[in-house]
This record gives C-alpha cells, structure tokens and sequence, in this order.
C-alpha cells in the first residue's frame, strides 16, 4: 500500500506508540510477577531439594524457608560432602560442618536469599533492566512464567527466573552472558510448601561449638566519607551502599572495602597496601570476575557478578584522596 510522505510517517509515529505501549505492558505485567515472587519467598514456608551450578560445580543442597513470629529463616543442608548446615536469618549466615564442628559466622552487610535477592523498588530497577514475560515451562513437574531480565546496558548479566504459577515461588533462576550462555544457575528439582517448620536455634549451634566457631566480616559500618578513596567511573543505576575497614588477617595492614549496588548486581571495592603476592589484571571464577590495579603505594581490587567490563570501568576510576 502507498501512503503520501506525511501520511506514511504519521503511520510509523502511531506503529512506534503501539510497539512502546505493548512493551509497557509486558514490563508492568513481568513486574507484578516479580513482586508477588518476592512476596512469596519472604512470608511462605516451604522445603525442597536445590542444584546450584556456580564457579564451574554442581551442588545440591537442602533449603528450608520458614517465618516465625514475623522473623525469617533460611537453612541449607548439604547433600554432599564437606556435610554442613547453612542459616541465614537477618544479616548473619552460620556455616556448621558437620564432621569438624567448626562454625563460622559471616556478618553480610546487605541480606542477600540463598536462592536469590531483588529489591522492594522494582520500578527503579525498570530504569536498567528491562522485564519480559516469555513462554510457560515446567519445572520440578510444576508449570512456570518465565521472566527475562535483559540488561539495557552491558554493565550487567541478564537472567531469567521461572516463577511458579502454583505459589509464585521461583523454581529456577539463570545468570546469562553476553553470549547468551547461563554462568550460573539455581533450581528445584523439588519443593512442597510447609507450613509447620520451626526455626533453627543459631545460638544454640554457636555455643554448642564456642571453640570452634570463627567470625567473618564482622565490619561496623563507617560513613562513606572516611573512605581514602572516591570514585569517578560508577556505571549507572549502581550506589554505595556500605563502606567498612578491616585489619588483614595476621597483619598489621587494613583494607577499606566499599559495595556498590544497582539492586540486584553487587560490585565490592577493595583498597590496600600493594601485596606483592596479589597480581594486577584480570581474574575469573564462575559469574565473578576481578580486577586488580595499583595506585602508588596502594592495589584496588573490584570484584563482582557482573561482566569483566565493568569492574575494569569501576577499577580505572579510583583516585586516591
């Protein structure tokens, strides 16, 4: 069909509007998917049998997920060796070894699921990524929404979660590439809802085990001022969101580490004295990568599960005080 100039663009402005107002609304629908799988994970209890694919090996584990008296509880049990129990509550995670007893707490600044963790404003979120809803699957024999998450830039992974649309648990969860390939990945082969687990007692397993239980990352949070460095290369969408100084382990030396997130990647700066042992450049493990660079007297390494790009970009732009 032929349409004069005028009428031809007038077509293509309205076929603009049209794909954009489709596009809100599969954005506001994968959303609301969103917000009711949040909802889901943090106030229903349920068990099942969990596969993590992370840093090149397989695991599985055990999760438990219980809220009492409006406090909420995760539990890892290990189904392979080294035997351990996992459990998260509030920002503390205790890891007891079965075998050993030995118990190590680690103080996490920003509470973080097992399975995985977005933040309550998930329309600020709708600012760098962008949401889709793709086609129904099943997964552990139960049928699934599968939600993309596609980076508008390349300074984060995309991913994909698949919800349940029993329950609205997620079944699985894919960390993905700019390849296209999965990096990471957590499902279900199993999960039931229960609604009779009590919590495990975290005092009890420390002091049960008072002589073999280590502290990790037991930082007090500092105001970002007192950092001796700023940042001049923050991508967009990512924030300061705790900042600490530690003494090295048997060494006289601190390290400043400040964490940056866009609400659902984490990027960790890390500022020291230059170790000779600690070798500048790239580095990779799994979904992680690592960057490492000297600054006079000092090494800043940038780490996180985003792509390699993006922790050079951060790293580059540390300018000492």
């Amino acid at each position: 069909m032929f349409l004069p100039g005028n009428k031809r663009l007038l077509f293509f402005a309205m076929l603009l509007l049209l794909q954009s107002a489709q596009a809100e609304v599969r954005q506001s629908k994968a959303l609301h998917m969103l917000a009711n799988m949040i909802q889901a994970m943090r106030t229903l209890d349920y068990q099942g049998t969990l596969v993590i694919y992370r840093n090149g090996k397989l695991d599985a584990m055990k999760l438990y997920h219980s809220v009492e008296n409006g406090v909420e509880q995760e539990r890892l049990m290990a189904l392979n060796s080294p035997m351990r129990e996992i459990v998260r509550e509030a920002d503390k995670v205790v890891c007891v070894y079965l075998d050993s007893n030995d118990v190590i707490i680690d103080h996490r600044p920003a509470q973080r699921s097992f399975l995985f963790d977005f933040p309550d404003n998930l329309q600020e979120l709708g600012k760098y990524y962008v949401f889709g809803l793709e086609k129904k699957e099943k997964i552990a024999l139960l049928p699934a929404q599968v939600v993309s998450i596609i980076p508008r830039d390349d300074y984060r992974y995309a991913g994909k979660v698949w919800i349940s649309l029993d329950n609205f648990l997620p079944l699985k969860h894919q960390m993905i590439n700019s390849a296209g390939l999965p990096i990471e990945q957590v499902a279900f082969t199993e999960v039931v809802l229960d609604g009779t687990m009590p919590h495990s007692d975290i005092q009890a397993l420390i002091v049960q085990n008072t002589q073999r239980t280590r502290h990790i990352h037991r930082l007090t949070r500092l105001p970002f001022t007192e950092a001796s460095f700023i940042l001049e290369n923050i991508p967009d969408g990512f924030h300061q969101e705790f900042f600490a100084r530690r003494k090295m382990h048997n060494r006289e030396t601190y390290v400043e580490h400040l964490l940056l997130s866009d609400g659902f990647a984490t990027v960790s700066v890390y500022l020291e004295k230059k170790d000779k042992e600690l070798q500048s450049g790239f580095k990779t493990t799994g979904s992680t990568n690592f960057y490492t660079r000297d600054i006079d007297a000092y090494q800043v390494t940038v780490m996180g599960e985003v792509p390699a790009k993006t922790v050079k970009f951060i790293a580059e732009g540390v300018i000492l005080k």
